[in-house]
């Protein structure tokens, strides 16, 4: 009985198989992939949401500080963090939340994941100066990876990190 003999100028249908060099190429993008994805581990995400959110809040109290410094609506703007009954924190109009116009509050909930705290729960900026009323330290922290990350707030207008 005669073996088949098989030749390059056959059609690709009549051939069997894949050649070792396609396998190991299939193998090596494989391990390329796999090996890319360790990185991304729920460790990684839990600290990118920790970081983004604290992003976030630098922003809002930013952005209060700005619009009572160049005087908007002629009061003061601040940030409640964690008002009664709010997973989250909102940016206000008045000189205080409790009495501010809920059509002017910018409410911005927090992720399940995040919880956050600070001595102040109101933090108001002058209008023209920006000075604040509270010196303190907000702190966001990750309930995924134990992460923490902070805000620092000064009575004369300084917010950052």
């Amino acid at each position: 009985m005669a073996l088949p003999s098989y030749s390059i100028s056959q059609p690709p249908a009549t051939r069997r198989g894949f050649t070792l060099l396609e396998v190991l190429v299939v193998l090596a993008i494989v391990g390329v992939i796999v090996s890319l994805t360790l990185f991304f581990t729920p460790q990684h995400y839990g600290r990118a949401a920790l970081e983004t959110e604290r992003q976030a809040l630098l922003l809002a109290l930013q952005q209060a500080r700005h619009q009572a410094q160049m005087n908007v609506a002629g009061e003061p703007h601040g940030v409640a963090i964690a008002p009664a009954g709010y997973a989250g924190y909102v940016i206000f109009v008045g000189d205080s939340f409790e009495v501010s116009d809920v059509e002017q509050q910018t409410r911005v909930p927090l992720p399940p994941s995040i919880s956050i705290s600070t001595p102040a729960t109101e933090i108001i900026f002058k209008p023209l100066s920006g000075e604040s009323t509270a010196d303190a330290v907000v702190t966001l922290q990750s309930k995924a990876t134990g992460g923490v990350g902070s805000i620092n707030v000064l009575t004369n207008g300084y917010v950052g990190w």
